[in-house]
């Protein structure tokens, strides 16, 4: 740094190469440091997620007194591009379904594609952070025999392209339990995400609502 006599002190152009040298050096250490970082970040991130919104439809459904359901989306069920995700509504008639039928009571002139009162979506799709997949979702059957289709973006219509199947979809009841599938079974069991460096999370949800979180480095061994 040069100071004369009545000037502000400055930088020479030599010192502030080396600066910028200094901080190009400490970039490129630190930005593969980063992206190694990422994967496991958004793995435990989603997972943590998963897990609140879950407790969340759970706490719903006994403040609502309603049977509040997540639909969990494997790759297969909907649109290309947009595998991966879950999706939270409401279940008022209690039959797995989000409805929209003209009159629920009767079942009466088929379905008008507007959400029926009491099967509104909680929380519109939540997709998952790249490089995050859905494994599998092991549930038990809910017995409704039939894919439902979802309010993808809880715009209050259900989306054509959305679908949930009876065994990736898991539910609450009023007591905070898990819901009963049609033939008076409890429908719980694991959700299993896996990232891109083969490491693995797995969400599960028993019969008394509980849920907890567990990690694995391979699918076999969690702790």
């Amino acid at each position: 740094m040069v100071l004369r006599r009545g000037l502000r002190p400055s930088f020479t152009l030599v010192e502030l190469m080396t600066v910028v040298g200094i901080l190009g050096v400490l970039v490129a250490v630190a930005v593969p440091s980063i992206t190694a970082f990422l994967p496991g970040y958004r793995l435990n991130a989603i997972s943590r997620e998963i897990k609140v919104n879950v407790q969340l439809a759970r706490a719903t459904a006994a403040r609502q007194n309603v049977r509040c359901v997540i639909a969990f989306l494997p790759a297969g069920l909907h649109p290309s591009g947009q595998a991966d995700g879950y999706v939270v509504f409401l279940d008022g008639n209690a039959n797995w379904q989000q409805d929209d039928v003209v009159n629920n009571a009767t079942l009466a002139l088929g379905a008008d594609g507007q959400v029926d009162p009491d099967e509104e979506t909680v929380l519109a799709y939540q997709k998952f952070p790249f490089g995050t997949t859905l494994v599998s979702a092991a549930l038990v059957n809910n017995g409704a025999g039939a894919n439902s289709r979802l309010d993808f973006n809880a715009d209050g219509t259900v989306d054509a392209n959305y679908f949930a199947s009876p065994t990736t979809l898991i539910g609450f009841d009023a007591h905070g339990l898990a819901a009963r599938s049609t033939g008076g079974i409890f429908v719980w069991g694991d959700v299993i995400l896996r990232n891109t460096e083969n490491k693995w999370r797995r969400i599960t949800v028993t019969p008394a609502g509980q849920v907890t979180l567990r990690k694995s480095a391979n699918g076999v061994n969690w702790e």
